[in-house]
């Protein structure tokens, strides 16, 4: 049981006290805490989130699998019929066809049962429910400490199946778990009893062992109910944690396959590289050493760290080089310009992947912010708009969000311009963002970690669109429920309304961010998963 308030992300365990009856060190399979990164699965029903464990209370951090879709059916059928019932929603509206998989009746009994739903106390048109009613139990899974960056890759050959990679600042480690869905998912699957029980019910949709077989013998699983007491751990053979060094002058153990290299410190930002389909990489940013690896998806993870490149920052009087976001200026060229931040120098420094799978210095390496700002020690989130000829970076020193023209300029021959154009201020702290066409209009969706806000930025005017309060404490990561159009889809949108999905990391839920240009309540948030720490466990 949740006993304690937690004001900051990394209050101590001595502030607390735990009852001696209380579990083992084991996290919770059905509830979040510290959620930190987020993605949607590419069929639009599931969401995958990390839990970073950031008092060290547990073990170890998790990876649940949440059912947003018999969410988002339960706080549209509470909104509708709980009192008082939401002016925007009319009792005698027939209940949405995303949702017909069950009656009206059935949706109410389980929001107040089940989910233990209830409206929000400050704000009654935000529905709050019990995560447990939706996080899949028997595929919750153990990784190491703070776990952050969530990323999916799908599978061309196999609709069921995809890989997730999960960046673990504490062991350190790129964490590789698969997800198998063993049967269709079509068939109302979901969480729990909501869904008439298909194959997905069995152990190991989310995957991380070496023998999947005896997930389903654990003492811990419970074969009718479908549920655990603890998650299987992840096995070392999924971390991707060191290589043997070949051809390389930056090999920190050994030569020439005698002795291992291992992953540089701190893995943070994470992006997938698809642009040769016969070899997918994910590279990967690390905060202490500032430096990019490179990691190969299809390949075993004790084979999977191909590359480290040198340090890309000088260090700051701590030691630290703060590499933070990347980005690739065209994801379909196996030889496109890769961006990475720093969140203690004010540089953003290029470069490229060879067809080696080695990063080489591009030719003009850095660009400064020095003549933008007075410091602007603090750059952070890093995205390209869909063509690449415009860029979009967070900057948290002084808080604002960065038009940067990305073009290539003739009269230099042919090298991006990376001038800044446009600053707009936005939200204290702010750290990641999403980039989405909403309304036919390009918009930047900022959260910003410590005023606990999400901030719609139109790049176009330049100007902030709307605040949103987000939740009591740390907004971290955020996904979405669709995509751009004419961009590759990450998300086949079964929900018609443009959602936004944020983890609130020290409240420890999932707030939904109504984005949907015709609704009554756009830029609002209308639900969330979870309850804060509160010591107040439904």
């Amino acid at each position: 049981m949740r006993t304690c308030v937690f004001l900051l992300a990394a209050l101590a365990v001595a502030g607390c006290h735990w009852d001696l009856n209380d579990k083992s060190t084991d996290p919770e399979t059905d509830q979040l805490y510290f959620p930190a990164g987020i993605v949607m699965d590419p069929d639009g029903r599931f969401a995958y989130v990390s839990n970073g464990n950031a008092d060290l209370r547990f073990g170890g951090g998790t990876v649940q699998m949440v059912d947003m879709l018999s969410f988002e059916c339960t706080i549209a059928e509470y909104r509708k019929y709980s009192k008082p019932a939401d002016p925007v929603n009319d009792p005698n509206t027939p209940i949405p066809t995303w949702c017909n998989f069950m009656s009206d009746q059935d949706w109410i009994q389980f929001a107040n049962y089940n989910a233990k739903c209830a409206r929000n106390a400050l704000d009654p048109s935000i529905v709050e429910c019990d995560e447990s009613a939706f996080i899949l139990q028997n595929s919750t899974v153990r990784v190491g400490n703070f776990a952050g960056a969530i990323r999916l890759v799908p599978d061309p050959s196999d609709p069921l199946h995809r890989t997730l990679f999960v960046a673990v600042r504490g062991d350190p480690s790129v964490t590789r778990i698969d997800v198998h869905f063993p049967g269709s998912t079509s068939a109302n699957p979901g969480a729990k009893d909501i869904y008439t029980p298909t194959s997905i019910d069995q152990p190991g949709v989310l995957q991380c062992v070496s023998s999947p077989s005896t997930l389903a013998t654990r003492p811990e699983y419970n074969p009718t109910t479908h549920e655990t007491s603890s998650p299987a751990p992840c096995d070392a053979t999924f971390l991707v944690q060191d290589y043997y060094c070949q051809y390389q002058p930056n090999c920190t153990v050994g030569v020439n396959n005698n002795g291992k290299t291992q992953l540089p410190g701190e893995p943070f930002g994470m992006v997938v590289d698809n642009s040769n389909p016969t070899n997918r990489r994910l590279l990967v940013s690390h905060l202490a050493t500032g430096q990019v690896s490179v990691i190969g998806v299809d390949v075993p993870p004790s084979q999977a760290l191909l590359s480290e490149s040198t340090e890309f920052f000088p260090p700051d009087p701590t030691g630290r080089h703060g590499a933070f976001a990347l980005a690739q200026q065209s994801p379909s060229d196996p030889h496109s310009l890769w961006y990475v931040t720093s969140n203690v120098n004010p540089l953003v420094a290029t470069f490229r992947v060879a067809d080696a799978n080695v990063i080489t210095v591009a030719q003009q390496s850095q660009f400064v912010l020095s003549s933008t700002f007075a410091q602007g020690t603090d750059v952070r989130d890093f995205i390209f708009d869909n063509d690449g000829n415009r860029a979009f970076m967070t900057e948290n020193n002084p808080p604002s969000l960065l038009v940067v023209d990305t073009r290539n300029d003739p009269s230099n021959a042919n090298q991006p311009r990376n001038v800044i154009t446009d600053v707009v201020d936005v939200c204290l702290t702010p750290s990641h963002m999403g980039m989405r066409q909403i309304g036919g209009q390009t918009k930047a969706i900022v959260v910003c970690f410590l005023s606990s806000q999400v901030m719609i930025v139109d790049p176009n005017r330049p100007g902030v669109d709307a605040t949103i309060f987000s939740g009591f404490s740390g907004p971290n990561d955020i996904t979405f429920n669709f995509s751009d159009p004419g961009v590759t889809p990450v998300t086949q949108q079964i929900i018609p309304n443009k959602h936004a999905y944020v983890t609130n990391y020290s409240e420890s839920t999932i707030a939904v961010v109504d984005l949907e240009p015709s609704s009554p309540t756009q830029n609002r948030v209308i639900g969330k998963l979870g309850h804060p720490l509160d010591g107040i466990n439904p």
